[in-house]
């Protein structure tokens, strides 16, 4: 019935980086502009076994039920990764990025 009222959701072209990658996740709990605002100060990492890590003072906060749906509730899941090895993140950069996050916290 939406989709017949609106029709269907536009499509965005993105890069094909982590970064894009990580943007989609928060997507799918919380707005692009808190997304990104959470990427940039380092509020989550995610480690080089592919798990997500909340920075310790966020997870200690208790500030309603879109903190806990947005970042909370993703502490410790398993990224899922594409199938090709090439498709997924750069290990290097995915280090440096965790080391950034560890500095931060």
């Amino acid at each position: 019935m939406i989709v017949r009222r609106y029709g269907p959701p536009p499509l965005w072209a993105r890069p094909n980086t982590f970064a894009t990658l990580v943007h989609t996740v928060l997507e799918q709990q919380v707005s692009l502009a808190s997304a990104q605002a959470a990427f940039d100060r380092l509020f989550f990492a995610v480690r080089p076994d592919y798990v997500i890590e909340v920075k310790p003072s966020i997870l200690a906060e208790h500030d309603g039920p879109m903190l806990v749906v947005g970042l909370q509730q993703i502490h410790g899941k398993l990224l899922l990764l594409p199938r090709r090895q090439s498709d997924r993140p750069d290990p290097k950069r995915l280090e440096q990025r965790y080391a950034d996050f560890l500095r931060a916290s």
